[in-house]
């Protein structure tokens, strides 16, 4: 399941800082400088002044999971949408299998996450000083991007795929091969592709390859930013019948004395 909550980072972007009582798993690199006249470097300035401008997001998206071990393939369909500064809802269904679906929402001081399998709406506990997204994970900086910390934290380059015919210096889309640096960018993917839109800065595609080389590939045929959003959709979700509720643990410690797998790093509020 932790592929499936990389949806919410994947298209909104919201990563935060470890949960209380988490340490840092390796000493940060420090950071570097930026140099305007450089290529790459530009365009992490001039991707960060874009997304300082967004206010709200509405998505279509599509998600292909890929898992080489079993050699299965599943595609879900369905939404994203963002209210700055803390609020997203996700909702996908598989295609062919609308039954099969997930749903997370994020409100100003909760998580609510739509567990199938058990029939529970799994509640999180957010930062309870609220207006504030963090920047701990790898896929936060794609729309809360600091050009600095994304060069300390990621090997980022240029890069040309000739499967898809596709090359650096595109006419629409930028793209970009994303490597981490640190330990706790890596226990949660090993390299990340993105297809960046040149006027938008905003993602059309992004690919994921995870520790165990499993992919999981967004692509986002519509995105629109500055949509009207709805408050009352990120608000806590009417229990449907057959459900319940469940509080989830706040420390590391209580989920893994009571067998429950914290929510991902991407996710997790701050302290």
């Amino acid at each position: 399941m932790r592929y499936s909550w990389l949806a919410l980072g994947g298209l909104l972007m919201l990563g935060a800082a470890p949960a209380p009582g988490q340490q840092q798993p390796q000493q940060q690199p420090a950071s570097p400088l930026l140099n305007p006249n450089d290529r790459l470097d530009a365009l992490l300035m001039q991707w960060e002044a874009k997304m300082k401008a967004v206010t709200s997001l509405s998505a279509r998206v599509v998600r292909q999971d890929e898992d080489k071990t079993f050699r299965t393939r599943r595609i879900f369909e369905g939404v994203a949408k963002y209210k700055k500064p803390n609020l997203a809802l996700l909702h996908l269904r598989m295609k062919d299998r609308p039954e099969i679906f997930e749903k997370l929402v994020c409100t100003d001081s909760f998580i609510y996450h739509y567990n199938l399998d058990t029939r529970e709406i799994r509640i999180y506990e957010t930062n309870p000083k609220g207006g504030q997204v963090g920047d701990d994970s790898f896929l936060s900086f794609l729309f809360e991007i600091k050009a600095t910390e994304a060069k300390r934290r990621y090997d980022i380059s240029f890069y040309k795929n000739p499967d898809q015919n596709v090359h650096e210096t595109d006419k629409y889309y930028y793209f970009l091969k994303i490597m981490p640096r640190l330990d706790m960018d890596r226990a949660d993917f090993q390299g990340a592709y993105l297809a960046l839109n040149r006027t938008t800065m905003l993602p059309r595609t992004l690919v994921l390859i995870d520790p165990k080389n499993n992919q999981v590939q967004w692509d986002i045929p519509v995105i629109e930013s500055g949509a009207e959003v709805d408050r009352s959709e990120f608000t806590k979700p009417e229990l449907p019948a057959g459900w319940q509720f469940r509080k989830m643990p706040s420390t590391p410690d209580a989920r893994t004395q009571k067998g429950d797998a914290p929510p991902p790093r991407v996710v997790r509020p701050k302290p």
